[in-house]
């Protein structure tokens, strides 16, 4: 988890890299400006693993030397770490679904055998809650296996969706200044209209790098809780062995219900936060772009920009607008 935790502040790192002027000196004093925290998040993920160490090792290299090159890959570098942070997050949530599942079966298996009362309850209550860890766990994996494919699918709707409004939007002033000026003006109104398709455009892919970290945000949360659960389905499964091994005399059969009730409490809450997450990557699905708080930003400020260059075309027709054309057997009035 540590090691997650750390390879994402090095995605943030390598993004602000990416975004920044190909400059020595402004590595340079970027690195100097972390000081002690950039040191903290290299060290993390050198302590790891020796995996970590050879990232650590190469990324840290790269950073205090750095060259036009290493900017021009710092996006392509941060994404491959995303990519492995996800494959990661989808390997434990599929490690905890198979821990629950052979805890469950193995329950499943010898709860008819147990006589004692008191045992049987408790191991039923342990067995009813492991049912549902595992039908949430099952939809879970599934879920997070696909959110980054099914998100970016939704990220490129919603573009399409803006891009084409803003083509209309574009086609509909060049037309008119076509119109209006004879083509005369519509060089300079192209130049004015590109300049601002391309600029926002530059800015949506901002919006959706937000998106993408907003995914690496959720996938962290489950991580983090199913390492939680993980841990606490190993200990359960231990109390239940333990429970099935003991005689079915009084001090052991109460021995047998306070030790799996124990550990049961550690996953009551389990199956609804399993469920709460399921909701939030669908929700986080659902909103895409639109969900975006800068994408929200960046429309409204589109909207004022769009307004400023219609002011700077009319200018454009006014400077270019075609004269008047007369009918040929028709004078102009006053020209008697």
């Amino acid at each position: 988890m540590k090691l997650i935790k750390h390879a994402v502040l090095l995605v943030a790192l390598c993004s602000v890299v990416a975004r920044a002027e190909p400059s020595v000196p402004f590595i340079g004093d970027l690195w100097s400006g972390i000081g002690e925290i950039g040191q903290d998040i290299i060290d993390g993920i050198r302590n790891a693993t020796q995996e970590g160490a050879d990232i650590a090792g190469d990324f840290l290299h790269h950073f205090q030397n750095a060259t036009d090159e290493f900017v021009g890959d710092a996006k392509e570098y941060s994404q491959s770490v995303l990519e492995e942070l996800h494959d990661g997050v989808v390997k434990g949530l599929a490690s905890f679904a198979r821990n629950v599942l052979l805890t469950l079966e193995n329950l499943q298996q010898t709860i008819s055998k147990v006589s004692n009362n008191i045992k049987r309850q408790v191991l039923q209550d342990a067995l009813d809650v492991l049912v549902r860890i595992n039908a949430t766990a099952t939809e879970l994996e599934t879920d997070v296996a696909n959110i980054g494919i099914e998100l970016q699918q939704r990220i490129e709707s919603h573009r399409a969706e803006i891009e084409t409004v803003l083509n209309q939007w574009s086609k509909s002033q060049l037309d008119t200044v076509d119109q209006e000026t004879d083509g005369a003006g519509v060089k300079e109104a192209e130049q004015l209209i590109n300049e601002l398709v391309l600029r926002y455009g530059t800015y949506l892919n901002s919006c959706a790098e937000e998106v993408e970290l907003r995914k690496v945000g959720f996938e962290l949360q489950v991580s983090d809780v199913i390492e939680q659960y993980h841990n606490a389905t190993t200990a359960l499964a231990i109390q239940i062995d333990s429970c099935l091994r003991s005689t079915n005399s009084g001090r052991s059969a109460r021995n047998c219900r306070n030790g799996v009730q124990g550990a049961l409490a550690n996953l009551i809450q389990a199956p609804k936060n399993l469920e709460d997450l399921k909701a939030a990557g669908a929700q986080l699905i659902s909103s895409g772009l639109q969900g975006s708080v800068c994408v929200v930003q960046t429309l409204q400020e589109l909207a004022n920009e769009k307004l400023s260059v219609e002011i700077k075309i009319d200018i454009i027709i006014g400077q270019n607008k075609k004269a008047p054309e007369y009918d040929s057997t028709t004078l102009p009035i006053g020209s008697e």
